[in-house]
């Protein structure tokens, strides 16, 4: 009896520990990444196709920064691929780089890339097949990027300019995609 309440309590736990190590479930801006803050430059790895490499229209294969996308701004997932609610957004995601792509405005100006916190290139290979992802997402292993960034909570939205201007961000699973999309919207005809 005591060892089936232990068991019961551990499941218990460890249930809790997973589902919270997903700081956002909703929310409006993610401090310190608000309108108007300007992010450092910071490197990602090489694309893993030549496919993303001209998705995003770098020139070489090669670690690069925002700054080399030839876009007018980069809309950034930020991630983790063990984040229940980031499983459950992955969906939502999808469709809105879908939608961007096939949208004659918006795909113009923005191109979307992901960030996996504390994820390695297997599991975000699993992660994207799982779900059928298209767009890129680049790991961040040793959470160096989400350090600087100063985000440890996932999952999230950040759209910036590609010299680090943040426009706007929003953090946990994207309820109203509509909402998200208009603002999306709006951002790139002021731009």
């Amino acid at each position: 009896m005591k060892q089936t309440r232990f068991l019961l309590c551990f499941h218990y736990v460890v249930f809790l520990m997973y589902s919270l190590q997903c700081g956002f479930v909703y929310g409006s801006q993610i401090e310190g990444l608000s309108s108007g803050t300007m992010i450092s430059q910071f490197t990602l790895p090489s694309p893993d196709s030549d496919e993303t490499r001209d998705y995003l229209g770098l020139k070489a294969m090669g670690p690069f920064t925002l700054s080399n996308i030839d876009s007018k701004l980069v809309l950034i997932e930020l991630l983790s691929v063990t984040c229940g609610a980031c499983n459950l957004n992955a969906p939502i995601s999808n469709r809105l780089y879908n939608v961007i792509r096939k949208d004659a405005f918006l795909a113009g100006d923005i191109k979307m890339i992901g960030i996996a916190f504390g994820n390695n290139e297997k599991e975000i290979f699993a992660f994207k097949n799982r779900y059928k992802i298209r767009y890129p997402i680049f790991p961040d292993e040793e959470c160096a990027i989400a350090t600087m960034l100063g985000v440890m909570e996932t999952p999230g939205m950040v759209l910036a300019t590609t010299d680090g201007k943040v426009l706007t961000s929003h953090g946990g699973m994207i309820r109203d995609f509509d909402g998200f999309l208009k603002e999306l919207r709006d951002i790139c005809k002021k731009q």
